[in-house]
């Protein structure tokens, strides 16, 4: 009876510690983000093998998307129709390209360096290529690349080498004509905006690790993607926050490009995972409904 009252007793005090701890570690790892918007994935696109560090797309139109990834300088032009890989172009040697954007006839391709590659032609065989860089400081790593219009990009920060985590979501405007960057950035998102009250501080999934950076065509808010914890940030034309929205990581596990159609349809491209392979999804953005 003793015996079984000591067990008892230590099952009770094992329990209720555990209790404590969960208790002490809840503000830090444990939080419920409510988004008014959620996330449906209209159909999935499994792509081949060589494109598991899917990095940056752009849509082309007529159902085709141009791809790059992480290691090699090669664009790939994927066909949402058939599925397949229907074209390659190879511009470069071995690096870390990380965006794309296309203007008609000319390529844009980031590095995470701050080098942008120009390809004039890309789709002809005598194609010109040459290479601008953009900033020279070694300590930013750039992800995320998009076209404004005929004379404006968009380069957006992931991080900077020397902060344990980022302060802000920088996002910076370059003059295609003259490749020259705009000195104070178009997009400056600090973590202390409104939109991360409800995370908080000390929970990992609190900083944003831009990894694309879009403007929809229709309705000119801006997209920016996070891949480390996936997550997508929706700003308003005026550049202010209008929503996050946490993704599924079962789902997204690493969103590392975004893009539009003409229609204003959203596409996200994941790299590989162990539980998923690279694909793109079509998704749509739905107003997150809360049961009474």
């Amino acid at each position: 009876m003793n015996y079984k009252n000591g067990l008892f007793l230590t099952i009770g005090l094992i329990t209720l510690t555990i209790g404590v701890i969960i208790l002490l570690l809840r503000n830090k790892f444990i939080f419920e983000y409510k988004s008014p918007f959620k996330i449906n994935i209209v159909q999935t696109w499994f792509l081949p093998d060589e494109l598991k560090e899917i990095s940056g797309i752009y849509h082309l139109g007529d159902q085709e998307i141009a791809c790059i990834q992480d290691e090699d300088g090669i664009i790939y032009i994927y066909n949402l129709a058939s599925e397949k890989v229907t074209d390659k172009i190879k511009f470069g040697e071995k690096g870390d390209y990380e965006g794309i954007a296309i203007n008609k006839e000319i390529a844009y391709i980031l590095k995470s360096n701050g080098e942008i590659t120009v390809i004039e032609n890309f789709r002809n065989e005598n194609f010109k290529i040459k290479s601008h860089q953009i900033f020279n400081n070694k300590k930013l790593d750039f992800e995320g690349l998009f076209l404004v219009n005929d004379r404006q990009l968009l380069m957006g920060i992931k991080e900077h080498k020397k902060e344990e985590n980022p302060e802000s979501i920088l996002v910076y405007s370059l003059d295609i004509n003259t490749m020259e960057l705009d000195k104070e950035p178009l997009i400056n998102i600090s973590m202390d905006d409104k939109v991360f009250a409800e995370i908080p501080n000390s929970h990992p999934s609190r900083y944003f690790y831009l990894s694309e950076i879009a403007q929809h065509p229709i309705t000119e808010e801006y997209y920016i993607l996070e891949g480390r914890t996936p997550k997508l940030l929706i700003l308003n034309p005026d550049k202010s926050t209008k929503t996050l929205i946490y993704l599924d990581s079962t789902l997204f596990p690493q969103p590392e490009g975004l893009t539009f159609d003409g229609e204003g349809r959203v596409f996200i491209s994941n790299e590989e995972d162990k539980n998923e392979p690279q694909n793109i999804q079509l998704i749509e953005i739905k107003e997150n409904k809360q049961k009474k």
